[in-house]
C-alpha cells in the first residue's frame, strides 16, 4: 500500500476508536432505513467472492459449533411438546406468586386467552376453534355481569 493509504487507513481506525459507540448506533441505524440497499450490497459482495465467503462460513461455523449445538438443543427442546408442558409446570411449580399474580391480572382485564378459556372450559373445542367476535361478545357480557354485582352489593 502506498504512504497515504496507510495515513488514511490510520486516521479512519483511531476516528473509529474514538468514537466507536456513535459510528456503529449510525450503522445500524443506516442499515435498518436502507435494509434493500444493505442486503443487495451483501449478495453482490457473496456472489464476487464466493470462495471467500465460503470459507469464512465454514471457518465460523467451526468455531462456533458449540453455541450452534446449543441453539440445535433449544430449538429440539421448544419442539418437544412433552418437555415443553414439563417445563412449564416447573415453573409454575417454583413461582405460585407469579403464577396467581398473572391469572388475577388475565381475569382483572378480561384478556383473549381468560375469556377463550371460560368459553371452551369442560367441552371439546380448543381456543383457536373460538372466534374473536364470540370472545368479544362474551367480554363484554362478563363487564355487563360485573357491574350488576357491584349495584347489587
Amino acid at each position: 500500500m502506498s504512504d497515504a493509504k496507510e495515513k488514511k487507513k490510520e486516521y479512519d481506525r483511531k476516528r473509529y476508536n474514538a468514537n466507536r459507540e456513535e459510528v456503529i448506533s449510525r450503522s445500524v441505524k443506516w442499515r435498518s432505513e436502507n435494509r434493500d440497499r444493505w442486503n443487495a450490497s451483501n449478495r453482490k459482495r457473496r456472489s464476487e467472492n464466493l470462495e471467500k465467503w465460503k470459507a469464512w462460513a465454514a471457518k465460523s461455523r467451526l468455531n462456533n459449533i458449540d453455541a450452534r449445538r446449543e441453539s440445535d438443543r433449544k430449538r429440539r427442546e421448544k419442539l418437544d411438546p412433552q418437555k415443553e408442558y414439563q417445563r412449564n409446570k416447573d415453573w409454575e411449580k417454583n413461582n405460585p406468586e407469579k403464577l396467581k399474580a398473572s391469572r388475577r391480572r388475565r381475569r382483572e382485564n378480561l384478556t383473549d386467552g381468560y375469556v377463550r378459556g371460560l368459553l371452551v372450559n369442560r367441552t371439546i373445542l380448543k381456543n383457536s376453534d373460538i372466534p374473536q367476535e364470540l370472545v368479544n361478545i362474551k367480554r363484554e357480557h362478563l363487564k355487563f355481569q360485573r357491574k350488576l354485582n357491584d349495584k347489587k352489593q
